[in-house]
């Protein structure tokens, strides 16, 4: 018996009682464990700590770091944790879910079939992503798996380059925005596009990368700050 564990915002929670429903599927396997919307004030129960695969709304994916904190200290070996990432039909959503350190990704409009099969392979370890993924974006998701840290560093543009050594500085969009003489909303799309390429969840996983590469002994961006003449 597999017992599941579901943090979602409601919306996922209604398709996986309808796969749990076919016993074609689901049949004797699979159980629903706790389901928890954290925007609803849902605490883990005593009950979380006998869930043998996570299923996680990629909207609801801050709160992994949570889930695996609290697990810790119940006892429950890891992390990792078995965790399936539901997400919408997106690249950066994949990427972003891998940066989670996921163990599978799946849409929420995927068969039956898939999403059972991606809590089996959770279970024992593997990898799965989503078929529809793959036929859409395969070439995008290899990149994403395959490529090196030092390798997604060069990707970066020269102004991107500045913008994250800002970022990794822990300046703010509008700080950042007055250093380098640039809008908060070009920064707010470089900051995104360095997000993608950097595969790295959030700015603090970006900055902490380019701490670790080597790129804040470089030069220091946009030169001497000097307040441009208004007017």
């Amino acid at each position: 018996m597999i017992s599941l564990g579901l943090i979602d915002d409601g919306t996922v929670r209604s398709r996986l009682l309808t796969v749990l429903s076919l016993s074609d599927f689901g049949g004797p396997e699979l159980r629903m464990g706790p389901a928890l919307t954290p925007a609803r004030g849902n605490p883990l129960d005593s009950h979380s700590t006998d869930v043998d695969v996570w299923l996680v709304q990629f909207s609801q994916l801050d709160h992994i770091g949570s889930l695996r904190r609290t697990l810790g200290q119940r006892g429950v070996p890891g992390p990792p944790y078995p965790i399936v990432a539901v997400c919408q039909d997106d690249p950066e959503e994949v990427a972003a879910s891998l940066a989670n350190g996921v163990c599978g990704i799946v849409l929420v409009n995927d068969p039956p079939w898939e999403i059972v099969s991606s809590i089996h392979c959770a279970l024992r370890g593997q990898f799965y992503c989503s078929s529809q993924l793959l036929d859409r974006h395969r070439a995008q998701i290899v990149d994403i798996l395959t490529l090196a840290p030092t390798q997604r560093l060069t990707r970066l543009t020269a102004r991107e380059h500045d913008v994250l050594r800002c970022l990794a500085e822990g300046q703010s969009n509008s700080q950042i925005a007055e250093r380098l003489f640039i809008t908060r909303a070009t920064v707010g799309s470089h900051v995104l596009s360095i997000l993608r390429k950097l595969n790295a969840a959030n700015r603090t996983e970006a900055a902490a990368l380019a701490h670790r590469l080597g790129l804040m002994g470089s030069h220091s961006p946009g030169g001497p700050r000097t307040r441009p003449t208004v007017g």
